[in-house]
């Protein structure tokens, strides 16, 4: 029931009236899950609990959408795009960290069998947080920092305890590189901290 007919005389414009303020492919798929979960927990009446599940797309329980009111585009052509500022330096450091990632992630793969179930585990937190981290930066916000401080920390765990023996010429080289990485990360986010090169901001409109 969502479907418009394009009219002559008004520009379409495409995209969702509550769109994500985020970069985080963790937040945006499961948010607005999450936002179903607190309204079936707050609305006060069972029948709303329940048929939550099977309304249409955007329906909320009255009681809880006055209590908890969700922004949502009112004027299409007029509103504030999600466009974070961030620093030369955070960005490099993102970028860093995607690349890093990307060669450790083909080396799990290729040598899965090779790890414990601990392991697997482990490296699995590992990605979560590094994405959740790479994300955040882009999103231009701090905790992005502060979870490359603890990915940095658990990956030099990883490389240190959990990593395959008897490694390879090219399993030696992929090591040094994540060991160089966790080490470089620590540093890069330190300096990019301390010498305020990374602010919160949103661009200005145009």
């Amino acid at each position: 029931g969502t479907f418009q007919e394009e009219l002559p005389d008004v520009p379409p414009v495409y995209g969702i009236k509550r769109p994500a303020r985020t970069y985080n492919p963790i937040v945006i798929n499961f948010q607005h899950l999450g936002l179903m979960i607190i309204d079936a927990w707050q609305t006060k009446h069972l029948w709303d609990k329940l048929r939550i599940w099977f309304m249409p797309t955007g329906w909320r329980p009255e009681d809880v959408a006055q209590l908890n009111p969700v922004n949502t585009i009112e004027d299409v052509y007029q509103y504030e795009k999600f466009t974070p500022y961030i620093s030369s330096k955070a960005l490099k450091l993102h970028f860093l960290n995607l690349f890093s990632l990307l060669i450790v992630i083909y080396f799990f793969f290729g040598h899965i069998a090779d790890f414990s179930s601990y392991g697997l585990m482990s490296f699995g937190v590992f990605f979560f947080l590094q994405i959740y981290s790479a994300s955040e930066l882009l999103n231009g916000r701090s905790i992005g920092l502060w979870l490359g401080v603890l990915t940095s920390i658990l990956g030099l765990y990883l490389c240190l305890f959990l990593f395959p023996k008897n490694l390879n010429q090219w399993a030696l080289i992929t090591y040094s590189i994540f060991l160089s990485w966790m080490l470089l990360q620590l540093i890069v986010i330190a300096y990019t901290f301390y010498s305020g090169g990374f602010n919160h901001r949103i661009a200005p409109k145009n």
